[in-house]
């Protein structure tokens, strides 16, 4: 007999593959995407360079066991996957190959890092694209540093490290290829040694005393890190990242007219521009006029992510997989769902037959667009946890070879900096390559591509209100909202069926990391087994108050309502 814990344990390694030989078909729900878009969507990359590319090939955990395989990659929550002619050497799903002319191939993230999801279910997986992942990036990060340094550390690792990446010293007979072999391994251990330290660096910085565990990052706070600290050359202005919040699911999100979970942001592009720099992209932000906003992220290929992502659909519910939906009960959960008023902040129920799914869309702007109506709910009346909503509005940062952009003053929002410096990234690709201003709107997915002019009245008026505007969470359409747990923005809430709890009936602590899926409650199985991390909901960041719309509802209207969502 199979014990929970065998389960749970069987569930996190199944479907992995990769280099090491161990591969296993992965069965992917039908979200629009061929697999040869799929593939593209896994390949392109960002900018994003977090080592270099044949160091990464060469590395291993332990000997024989290669970094980036199954045995160990795996560890850690990121999919594995088959080799291909797009991916000849089998990284793992978001992962990719990041080509630079300048400075040669990196090891890079691609969107697929975070946003893939796979669930298992009575022995069986299923791959979701644009879910939120299970990884845990902090533990990823750490064993990468102790890898490098067992390697510097272990003549053992070091060599044939060393003979990967530096190959032959030079034809037969060469009286001088030993000499020749030990200079090359001697400035290779130089490189190795300064990458290290720069690692270690980056983990120093961005560390938090609130363990995130897997599924979770606080991405705003170590990209703004990196923008108005590393990449201004301000260290004063770092501050500790300790509000980490569940990746969100992507499907969607070109369509919203605001994104990330307190609604800062409407422009895609610059969105995802501040994403490549918290993922180890670089940019100038200080020093010689000319180098001012050059950067490593690649604005062709994040506009072409993004259109991608926009023929991503939502995951419907698999019923050959999951389960039948109770259609009976799920018609009582409609009438719920209307008499809760849900609609007011989420919409309607989909309608996938329809090119924006029948929900609400915002008025026409500048440009004739509409996008998908979300919700911006001040944090005093969602009663969430808020600290991400605060950490990003009350943080302010010295604005160094900024401030003639913010009319010399020497302080302002950060998150004022970190908007003019992605619009500003951006500007100047659109001028490198030459794009015209229809062409910079459309690359901008119709939004306005760089601040308006503004008189220093409305400057100082902007920023004064900026942080007043920032105190909020983001509700939008709940398409695909079953394949989305753990619940709220810092993943607090374990299953859809404890959303709908008073505050005070949800568990104070659960285990995560499991992806075996709980399809009556909605949710991953949370019980305690072994490489699954404990969430405390009791510790500041992971508080699992607010939305408590419908605390005082029958319990069996709450299962009719869970049932109704399945259909979304």
């Amino acid at each position: 007999m199979r014990t929970r814990a065998m389960v749970v344990m069987a569930a996190m390694i199944a479907g992995l593959g990769s280099r090491s030989g161990r591969t296993q078909e992965s069965v992917y729900l039908e979200q629009g995407w061929t697999s040869a878009a799929r593939e593209r969507f896994y390949q392109t990359y960002q900018g994003s360079q977090l080592m270099p590319y044949r160091w990464f090939l060469a590395l291993e955990s332990e000997p024989g066991v290669p970094f980036g395989g199954a045995a160990s990659i795996g560890r850690f929550g990121y999919l594995g996957t088959h080799a291909s002619p797009s991916n000849p050497d089998g990284l793992p799903i978001g992962f990719v190959k990041d080509h630079d002319p300048r400075t040669g191939d990196w090891l890079g993230f691609s969107c697929a890092a975070c946003h893939t999801a796979q669930i298992a279910f009575k022995g069986q997986t299923r791959r979701i694209d644009g879910g939120p992942t299970l990884a845990n990036y902090t533990e990823f990060d750490r064993a990468l540093r102790q890898a490098l340094k067992a390697t510097l550390e272990e003549p053992a690792r070091f060599a044939p490290f060393a003979a990967t990446i530096l190959g032959p010293a030079g034809p037969a007979p060469d009286p001088l290829a030993p000499i020749r072999a030990v200079d090359r391994e001697a400035l290779l251990r130089k490189d190795v040694t300064a990458y290290l330290a720069a690692r270690d660096s980056f983990a120093a910085r961005n560390r938090s005393s609130l363990v995130y565990g897997p599924g979770r990052l606080d991405a705003l706070g170590i990209l703004v890190n990196e923008i108005v600290g590393t990449d201004m050359k301000i260290p004063e202005n770092y501050r500790e990242p300790n509000a980490p919040v569940s990746y969100p699911a992507l499907w969607l999100t070109p369509r919203l007219a605001a994104v990330e979970w307190n609604g800062s942001v409407t422009n895609p592009l610059e969105r995802n521009i501040g994403e490549v720099l918290g993922v180890f992209g670089h940019a100038s932000f200080a020093g010689p006029t000319h180098d001012l906003f050059r950067s490593t992220a690649v604005v062709r290929n994040l506009v072409a992510l993004e259109r991608m992502v926009d023929d991503l659909k939502p995951p419907a519910w698999p019923e050959d997989f999951l389960g039948a939906i109770d259609r009976t009960l799920a018609e009582r959960g409609r009438i719920v769902y209307e008499k809760a008023k849900c609609a007011e902040c989420h919409g309607g129920r989909p309608d996938r037959t329809k090119p924006d799914y029948g929900l609400p869309l915002t008025p026409p702007n500048m440009f004739g667009k509409q996008f998908l109506q979300v919700w911006l709910n001040p944090i005093d009346q969602a009663k969430t946890d808020p600290r991400t909503a605060l950490n990003f509005a009350d943080r302010t940062a010295a604005t160094g070879y900024l401030a003639p952009f913010f009319g010399g003053l020497p302080r302002v929002p950060a998150a004022a900096v970190t908007g003019l410096a992605t619009a500003m990234i951006a500007r100047r690709q659109f001028e490198e390559l030459g794009l015209t201003e229809l062409e910079m709107v459309e690359y901008s997915n119709f939004q306005a591509p760089e601040p308006a002019p503004q008189t220093p009245n409305q400057l100082a008026a902007g920023l004064d209100a900026l942080p007043r505007v920032l105190k909020r969470y983001k509700s939008g359409p709940l398409a695909g909202i079953w394949a989305t747990a753990p619940y709220l923005h810092n993943g607090s809430v374990k299953s859809l069926y404890e959303l709908l709890l008073p505050a005070s009936q949800r568990a104070k602590s659960f285990w995560v990391g499991s992806r075996e899926f709980d399809p009556r409650a909605v949710g991953y199985v949370s019980d305690q087994a072994p490489g699954l991390f404990e969430l405390d909901t009791t510790l500041p960041g992971n508080a699992n108050t607010g939305h408590e719309y419908t605390a005082g509802m029958a319990d069996a209207d709450r299962w009719a309502l869970v049932e109704y969502l399945k259909t979304f």
